[in-house]
């Protein structure tokens, strides 16, 4: 999704017609490595438009926009995307050439179905991360301050693993 704390608005009075982001508009980066695509979640008082090095993708009626931005990074588009690109210090996609990818489109209630899964699945690697951090923690607390107090004893009885693990599932579920 796009931030707005991190687009710059454009003069208030500013004529930008057709060129303006709207809510639901998928933004999508043709030049350089990083082939990544995002959606418009509000576009804003003031108007905003893309820069030069992107291409705005304005949804059929049928497709969702969240769905178009997913398939757009699976690896079957991005092999398509990789056929394309042009250019060998920094690869670009043409506009016309982008026209010409073949997206697989289901229904619109499957579409909607897969962007929630990829929204659990991304939620998942969070967690596993912040798990993973938060075990670090542990570790370097027990190895490098040992619980010389009753109060660092405590402190350590009420972190353990078993602790990390039943706060990880209660926020999972939460999704369920």
């Amino acid at each position: 999704s796009i931030r707005m704390e991190s687009t710059q608005p454009l003069r208030p009075n500013a004529d930008v017609g057709p060129a303006r982001l709207k809510e639901g508009d998928v933004l999508f980066a043709i030049r350089g490595e990083r082939r990544r695509a995002g959606v418009v979640e509000h576009s804003g008082p003031a108007p905003l438009v893309a820069s030069e090095h992107t291409v705005v993708l304005r949804p059929a009626p049928g497709i969702d926009a969240r769905f178009l931005a997913w398939v757009l990074a699976t690896p079957g588009v991005q092999r398509q995307l990789d056929a394309i690109s042009r250019g060998s210090h920094i690869p670009f996609i043409s506009r016309l050439d982008l026209a010409e990818i073949r997206i697989p489109i289901p229904p619109l209630p499957r579409q909607r179905a897969i962007v929630a899964l990829a929204d659990l699945v991304r939620r998942e690697h969070e967690l596993c991360s912040q798990l993973a951090s938060l075990h670090a923690r542990l570790l370097y607390a027990r190895l490098y301050c040992p619980a010389h107090t009753e109060k660092k004893a405590a402190m350590s009885e009420r972190f353990t693993s078993t602790h990390i693990l039943n706060a990880v599932w209660a926020a999972c579920d939460t999704f369920r």
